[in-house]
């Protein structure tokens, strides 16, 4: 063999270890660069909030964070695609309430369901009672349905549902679990009575003397006798026919023969 040709052959196994050195220094360059940082931190985080935005909520939170806890029954379901704050909606569930335990809620309102997270996500079917953990989307303003598919608990013909939180678990009645559920929702605070009160009336001046002296001196008039004016208006129409007649007589008496 030609000894360029050996010494090349010596020389090729040591290509891999210098690439390898070389990326093992390139790596170790860029970790401690500050791109590297910001990457690191939103790998991790990333998936943190994404779990945390799909995580169930135990009980208390739930009561804690819904804004509206009530059974409803639902009139009619419609398909729709509706971009939330979080999520995007593909039913909407137009419902009548029947008993509201928390927050408040219209008579008749709309619940937006089945969110694009296909693990378990929330659906209503019409004619068909459930009871509810709902909060208000910031972007829609519409109701959305909390805990994902726990958030919607069928309620059968006889009044009863399954049950999956606390330490009572199975089939329970509806009305267990309201007043379960009405102990654990905070009582809404006293209303402010001084908003809504009247003013108070304004207290009478009090009475001085003059003002007594005046109502103790005046004379009580009589409303079917003559007023003042009338007495006068008649004294004068009288004393002008008297002192025509008188002048006119006059006259007569003075005037020179024809």
């Amino acid at each position: 063999m030609p000894r360029t040709c050996q010494r090349a052959a010596l020389l090729r196994p040591a290509r891999p270890r210098r690439a390898r050195r070389r990326a093992a220094l390139a790596l170790a360059l860029l970790s401690a660069t500050p791109l590297s940082v910001g990457l690191g931190v939103g790998v991790t985080l990333a998936p943190q909030t994404a779990r945390a935005d799909a995580a169930y909520m135990r009980l208390p939170e739930l009561v804690e964070h819904a804004e509206v806890i009530a059974v409803v029954q639902t009139a009619w379901v419609e398909e729709t695609d509706v971009k939330g704050d979080h999520w995007t909606y593909r039913q909407r569930a137009r419902v009548v309430r029947e008993l509201l335990i928390k927050g408040h809620m219209r008579r008749v309102d709309r619940i937006l369901a089945e969110k694009d997270f296909e693990c378990a996500r929330a659906s209503y079917q019409p004619a068909t009672r459930y009871l509810v953990f709902l909060a208000r989307d910031e972007k829609t303003g519409e109701l959305v349905t909390l805990n994902h598919g726990a958030g919607n608990i069928l309620v059968d013909d006889e009044g009863a549902l399954e049950w999956s939180y606390g330490d009572e678990r199975g089939h329970r009645s509806l009305e267990d679990v309201v007043a379960e559920l009405r102990g654990m929702v905070p009582p809404p605070p006293p209303l402010d009575a001084s908003r809504y009160a009247a003013p108070p009336a304004a207290a009478p001046a009090p009475a001085t003397d003059q003002a007594i002296a005046a109502c103790e001196c005046a004379e009580p008039t009589s409303s079917w006798g003559p007023s003042p004016l009338l007495a006068v208006g008649a004294l004068s129409v009288m004393l002008g026919f008297a002192a025509g007649s008188a002048l006119g007589r006059r006259r007569k008496r003075t005037a020179p023969p024809r």
